[in-house]
């Protein structure tokens, strides 16, 4: 009997009730990498980080930003736009240069991405992971649209701005409690608002620190089985 059983979000947690089965809210794993990684985080720290924003949620972002920020993915694999062309047949070029505006080309990236990753190494693997975790953890601002570049941020109480356009995503129920977030709209009509130079804190720190602990408590014990 494995029960009670640790639920990332709330809404996972409802789903196992509903048959019957223990289970309690516990937050995703990745909310206690500073436990192992403690050695990523500065005193200082450096850049506004753009991971993986949402391209329509970018348009809106101040150009001074765009110009200081560091833009970077969780893709292995990240050409630029014009490569990403030069990979289409060129009967085919003009075809999608008429339904596909240039930004939405660059939704090909996980579809050309999933091949070479599987190609690497566990080791190659795990070192660029642990770069992009090092840049969560030392950045003065993370904005993004991936939940999985947002949590390693709190794990490190880097400030992050999450913004997605589905903000009611029922993966997300539970999480967003921690974390400063808009949908598009919202983002659109109060992105001049935010000072992204002195971000505002995330909130219920106190709160996401009870669950780290509870997570590395329940996961030292389960070890030790």
């Amino acid at each position: 009997n494995h029960q009670p059983i640790g639920c990332r979000d709330t809404y996972t947690e409802k789903l196992l009730r509903l048959k019957g089965i223990e289970a309690y809210f516990s937050g995703c794993l990745t909310l206690t990498l500073d436990y192992g990684y403690g050695r990523f985080k500065t005193k200082k720290r450096q850049n506004i980080l753009i991971v993986d924003l949402d391209d329509v949620a970018m348009k809106y972002l101040p150009d001074h930003i765009l110009r200081n920020a560091e833009i970077t993915t969780h893709y292995h694999f990240t050409p630029s736009l014009k490569l990403l062309r030069k990979a289409i047949p060129i009967p085919l070029r003009k075809i999608v240069k008429t339904i596909a505006p240039l930004g939405t080309i660059g939704k090909l990236l996980p579809i050309i991405d999933r091949p070479r990753a599987k190609k690497m190494s566990f080791e190659i693997t795990l070192k660029k992971a642990e770069k992009q975790l090092q840049r969560l953890a030392s950045a003065k601002l993370v904005i993004t649209s991936r939940l999985h570049a947002a949590l390693p941020a709190l794990a490190f109480g880097t400030p992050v701005i999450f913004v997605h356009r589905n903000i009611n995503d029922q993966r997300f129920t539970g999480l967003l409690q921690y974390i400063n977030y808009y949908n598009i709209t919202d983002f659109k009509r109060e992105v001049n608002k935010i000072d992204f130079y002195n971000p505002p804190d995330n909130p219920n720190q106190k709160m996401l620190e009870e669950i780290k602990k509870q997570l590395i408590k329940k996961v030292t014990e389960f070890m030790k089985e």
